[in-house]
């Protein structure tokens, strides 16, 4: 019963902590963020990045998970600034 007790007020303790420690970003040489590693991209999907920005289906973006299928077979990137725009393209 008191290791269960300690498990408890151990795993407290810890979460505590956890939710005040600052975010970690990891970002590649161009200071592109890398995207949870790649590990939520799933088959047919891509991920579009820019750090101005960039509008999809009526929606500003600066980061977003599309996916391809029947029913979208295909999306429109839109450039709505004054100038130009870096975007980059990441799929599986």
């Amino acid at each position: 019963m008191k290791k269960i007790l300690l498990i408890l007020v151990l795993a407290g303790v810890l979460s505590l902590a956890s939710c005040n420690a600052p975010t970690i970003t990891i970002a590649d040489e161009e200071g592109w963020e890398v995207f949870q590693l790649g590990w939520s991209l799933y088959e047919n999907q891509f991920l579009v990045q820019s750090h101005d920005g960039y509008v999809c289906n009526d929606i500003f973006y600066n980061e977003g998970i599309f996916t391809i299928d029947e029913e979208t077979p295909e999306y429109i990137i839109e450039n709505v600034l004054n100038h130009e725009i870096n975007v980059r393209i990441t799929h599986d």
